[in-house]
């Protein structure tokens, strides 16, 4: 699908596994160089960013924000006029009280407040595409045999309470944005194998590079445009051989960080 003219596109948490896949997904498209299309990102460290995609600093029509989360007027500016907002933050350990989301969600409808204030015309929502979990979406979740669902829950217990309250807010100010959760299951270093967007279901696995091509697809293509929630899966993600003791062992871990942090950090 060739990219769509002048898109401005924003996007938080290029730095880890899901945003440096989105960005190499996108910026690897040929029509993307050539375009008056623009991508923004904002990150904690330039220095981190170059060192992981240094072919962006050849791109003239990429442009690199440093600041913490909580910095509305760098969010402030990189978001305006944006057509597309992409969130790829989360925490993958099972930390009490991390609030990362929360923070960024808090930050980017301040800024979307600001922005709308002072707008002359008629307000123009962007689109916001929220990484989120399959372990949410009630269709998805119905698939996974109850026992594992509820290990699940429990074992990514504060990710996943950070992710709901983030969620919940944006969910609450649909005057400003139009948001799309984007459901996969379990994340995986793995080679891309093709990507499968689904409103029914999800298979247990998607590779970081399947799903941020994903996200580029879901940012530029129209045709998503008035769904609410989506799944991005990995064409041979239920290879459960494959990824079952990847997976057992994170469940593992959440669990032993949720009831006992002391022997996690020993």
């Amino acid at each position: 699908m060739a990219l769509t003219p002048g898109r401005r596109i924003a996007m938080f948490g290029a730095t880890g596994g899901t945003g440096s896949a989105t960005v190499r997904s996108l910026i690897k498209r040929r029509d993307f160089a050539d375009s008056p299309s623009e991508l923004r990102l904002m990150v904690r460290s330039k220095a981190k960013l170059s060192r992981l995609i240094p072919e962006l600093d050849s791109l003239s029509n990429v442009h690199v924000r440093e600041g913490q989360l909580t910095d509305t007027p760098i969010i402030r500016d990189c978001i305006r006029d944006a057509d597309v907002i992409i969130c790829a933050l989360g925490e993958n350990n099972n930390i009490p009280g991390c609030h990362v989301l929360q923070d960024l969600a808090r930050s980017i409808l301040d800024a979307l407040n600001d922005l709308k204030s002072s707008c002359s015309g008629e307000w123009k929502r962007p689109r916001l595409l929220l990484l989120s979990s399959s372990t949410w979406n009630e269709r998805f979740a119905g698939q996974v045999p109850a026992m594992i669902l509820s290990l699940l829950k429990t074992a990514f217990y504060h990710p996943y309470l950070d992710l709901r309250l983030s969620t919940s807010l944006f969910e609450a100010s649909p005057e400003l944005l139009s948001l799309l959760l984007v459901q996969p299951a379990a994340l995986v270093d793995d080679e891309p194998i093709g990507m499968e967007i689904s409103t029914e279901s999800v298979s247990i696995a998607v590779s970081y590079s399947d799903l941020g091509d994903g996200f580029v697809e879901l940012a530029l293509q129209e045709s998503y445009a008035q769904l609410d929630a989506v799944g991005v899966s990995s064409k041979g993600g239920n290879a459960v051989g494959k990824y079952a003791m990847e997976l057992l062992s994170r469940i593992v871990r959440g669990l032993i960080a949720g009831y006992m942090p002391g022997m996690k950090r020993a």
